[in-house]
């Protein structure tokens, strides 16, 4: 195969992310879509609320085993730069923020010459004959085994091929039904953020609303500090309103996004400690 033909491969999906719904080139974090006011808007794969958007991280504290980096669109990825990467996947594709074995056929060994668009170096093929991988059986004219080259290889539960040359469920939401409306990595999925479930549900990590801390009452709140019924919402939470604070963590008198705070103002303030700071908290 041709370097040409290489880099006409990258180009077709050099745009394409395996995680955001969003396009390319965002200049904030984003995570997969999900937007919010408050970190209980969240949920899902993406819990935290920054800067308007439903993210998986904020730093790399919250990221760890083979996903250790926050990237740039707050979301847990590989790597963030090649010094991430080990030596059997030296090159870090900044789209995907993961480690791959080739930027092109030229880092590629003669056992396997050709470099696929998702950076892996492959057997070269010349008829399907030369593909035999389960789910790599036909030949691309660019010289390397695929699962399809359009959507006419694929099957009826994935029949949309993508620009890797592999078979999805969806490509946007436009391709999801009612009952599972968002696309997320080629899957359609039922909610992306606690807001897209009803009343005593959330999104829990495989994009699925389910019931978890319903209640009505207070009583019926028994899990760790979640011990306040929010009956509007009819969840449980640390709290509901200031007085439960007061009650609960007199230290931490104010209830902000169902959570125990210092202060909300200044005005919450001792006047040894007069600011209240971003993170809620009494400074000198």
């Amino acid at each position: 195969m041709t370097r040409a033909k290489t880099c006409i491969a990258w180009l077709f999906c050099a745009c394409l992310s395996t995680v955001t719904v969003a396009g390319c080139g965002n200049s904030s974090p984003s995570g997969i879509g999900a937007t919010c006011d408050a970190v209980d808007d969240c949920g899902g794969r993406t819990p935290l609320c920054s800067g308007g958007h439903c993210v998986e991280c904020t730093g790399p504290t919250e990221c760890n085993g083979d996903e250790p980096i926050c990237t740039g669109d707050g979301l847990c990825g590989e790597c963030g730069a090649d010094a991430h990467c080990p030596a059997d996947e030296p090159f870090c594709d900044g789209d995907r923020s993961r480690c791959t074995e080739c930027r092109g056929s030229d880092d590629c060994g003669a056992a396997a010459p050709v470099c696929t668009p998702r950076g892996e170096c492959e057997v070269a093929c010349e008829t399907n004959t030369d593909c035999v991988e389960d789910n790599r059986t036909l030949c691309h004219p660019f010289g390397f085994c695929v699962e399809c080259t359009g959507d006419a290889d694929c099957p009826a539960g994935e029949p949309l091929c993508d620009a890797d040359f592999r078979c999805q469920e969806c490509m946007s939401a436009e391709d999801c039904g009612v009952a599972s409306p968002f696309c997320v990595n080629g899957d359609c999925r039922e909610c992306i953020q606690n807001t897209d479930c009803g009343v005593g549900q959330i999104c829990d990590n495989d994009l699925e609303c389910e019931s978890t801390n319903v209640c009505e009452t207070d009583a019926q709140c028994t899990e760790g500090d979640q011990r306040r019924c929010d009956s509007d919402l009819g969840r449980c939470f640390e709290c509901a309103s200031d007085e439960h604070c007061a009650v609960d963590d007199p230290d931490n008198p104010v209830c902000i996004d169902h959570q125990c705070e210092e202060c909300r103002t200044s005005e919450d303030c001792p006047v040894d400690r007069p600011v209240c700071d971003g993170d809620n908290q009494c400074q000198n």
